[in-house]
């Protein structure tokens, strides 16, 4: 089995991003792998992270005009491979961030970007050669506030 290698993280789950970013994703040359992250841990939500990494992908609606007829088209998303919880995958996202992470889009505001609401936050790598080209969220020294780096 071929490990999965997502080169964009993204973080947010809204149909906007599943819509417009993801969508752009699967239909680009080449195609791009995504990890998408539930930064809220909100447990209500688990179903929808389920839905959108099914390997058979997920529908996207396209209504509209193009050239004077009608568009009414369904597209299918499968550019998804990997959905992560902040909540509970706290490791395996860093360690995607750190070795995998070419581009991270995020759609999440600062409130809806504050795991020190529901995580204890690790503290900070001593390495930063390794979290240069990506931005993870911490806690200096272990003093349990997160900061953005």
């Amino acid at each position: 089995m071929t490990p999965i290698i997502t080169p964009i993280v993204q973080f947010g789950t809204s149909r906007f991003l599943q819509a417009h970013a993801d969508l752009f994703f699967e239909e680009g040359t080449p195609q791009r792998a995504v990890t998408v992250v539930q930064s809220s841990g909100d447990p209500a939500r688990a179903a929808r992270l389920a839905a959108m990494a099914d390997p058979a992908g997920y529908p996207v609606r396209i209504r509209g005009r193009a050239n004077g007829a009608v568009v009414d088209e369904e597209r299918r998303v499968t550019a998804v491979k990997r959905t992560l919880s902040t909540a509970s995958d706290w490791a395996e996202l860093e360690r995607v961030v750190v070795e995998e992470a070419e581009f991270i889009l995020s759609n999440t505001s600062d409130t809806g970007f504050d795991p020190s609401l529901r995580i204890a936050t690790p503290p900070c790598p001593r390495k930063r050669r390794a979290i240069r080209r990506s931005s993870i969220i911490c806690s200096p020294r272990g003093s349990g506030r997160a900061r953005h780096r």
